[in-house]
């Protein structure tokens, strides 16, 4: 067991017995009420016992806050790890000095709510990041709390490009309802006001969707391929990451079409289709947790090559990162999206022992 794996078990045995210091109680606590909107409600009685099922229950993670909180993965990973880093985390964050003690590199944050809102005639507005949805429609664009973001009318039919940046994520609700989440480095294309017999976006990088569901069909064009439904959940990876374009879907039904060969597929809740290439559109069963977990604050890694996860890392934390001899090692471990790059690196190397240097913004594993 890793030092640090053990240093958290050992605060959490503390805690149960009640013999944690102040700042170990605190610690624990805010990692608790951090898994659950829901969670200070509870009692101290029931606060133990969940944290003495969570010590027990390893495979078992968080999911959706506010939700049912407890869901069965089924893949090899271990809660414990998510606390171990979250513990570690809260407690260095409170004790600044002991960092610096130690001469470690300055703390990479993670990436946050940023996007740029950009109309056909090319002026652009810089979204708050203080705020988290933007809503779209032919009297103007506001926030989710109703701050105006523009409140002059928009002519209809006017094309709107919502854009994150690298280390930028974002929510925006279209004038029919649908609403969209941005991962880093994506956008989408839609009208203010949406009209005629279908309801067409663009997207480039991953966008996940929840359609409103309507008559007129909702199409979604990205990187060569066509996805059309009426009302659904799904997400798309357009990255390329691994050479293709990825749609999943959740709920509902969809079609994908390759717009280069005209192939097209029909995808049930729980496939995901691949286009890429010259080749055959080709469907999978996919691992719906795992590729929507980036909109509930997590990634879930389930086998995934480090070169690949390399992706994602260089996205969120606007790093260079080279995995070197070890890119071909696999990685399966559930990762907060709100943790500092230093508490990724720790889970990369808690699970697989791999060391990482850091200079800058350059990350580079160790030989």
């Amino acid at each position: 067991m890793d030092e640090k794996e053990r240093q958290s078990k050992y605060i959490l045995k503390k805690y149960l017995k009640g013999a944690a210091s102040e700042e170990e109680k605190r610690a624990v606590e805010a990692w608790y009420r951090e898994l659950s909107e829901d969670a200070g409600e509870l009692k101290e009685e029931e606060l133990i016992e969940d944290l003495m099922e969570l010590d027990h229950r390893k495979p078992w993670v968080v999911g959706e806050r506010g939700g049912q909180w407890w869901k069965h993965l089924g893949i090899a990973a271990s809660i414990l790890l998510v606390f171990s880093l979250s513990i570690i985390g809260i407690l260095n964050r409170e004790q600044p000095e002991a960092r610096s003690a130690l001469n470690e590199p300055a703390v990479i944050p993670p990436g946050s709510n940023k996007a740029v809102v950009t109309f056909e005639k090319g002026e652009s507005i810089a979204l708050s990041e203080d705020q988290d949805v933007l809503f779209s429609s032919a009297q103007g664009l506001r926030y989710g709390d109703g701050t105006d973001v523009l409140a002059t009318s928009l002519k209809k039919q006017q094309k709107i490009l919502l854009s994150t940046p690298i280390a930028g994520q974002y929510k925006a609700v279209l004038s029919d309802g649908t609403k969209v989440w941005l991962n880093a480095e994506s956008s989408i294309s839609y009208p203010s006001e949406f009209s005629g017999d279908r309801r067409v976006v663009e997207v480039e990088g991953e966008v996940f969707f929840e359609v409103a569901k309507s008559d007129k069909p909702f199409i979604v064009v990205a990187s060569g391929q066509r996805v059309e439904v009426l009302g659904t959940k799904f997400n798309i990876d357009a990255y390329g990451d691994e050479g293709s374009v990825v749609t999943t879907l959740t709920e509902g039904s969809l079609r994908v079409t390759d717009e280069h060969t005209q192939q097209n597929v029909l995808l049930a809740p729980g496939e995901q289709s691949l286009v890429g290439g010259k080749g055959a559109i080709t469907v999978e069963k996919a691992d719906i947790q795992e590729i929507t977990s980036w909109i509930h604050g997590l990634h879930i890694i389930n086998n995934q090559k480090l070169a690949v996860y390399a992706k994602k890392i260089e996205r969120w934390y606007d790093v260079q990162v080279d995995m070197g001899a070890h890119s071909d090692k696999t990685l399966s471990s559930i990762i907060p999206r709100d943790v500092p790059l230093q508490e990724v690196l720790s889970a990369i190397d808690l699970k697989l022992g791999v060391k990482f240097s850091v200079q800058g913004r350059r990350v580079r594993a160790m030989p």
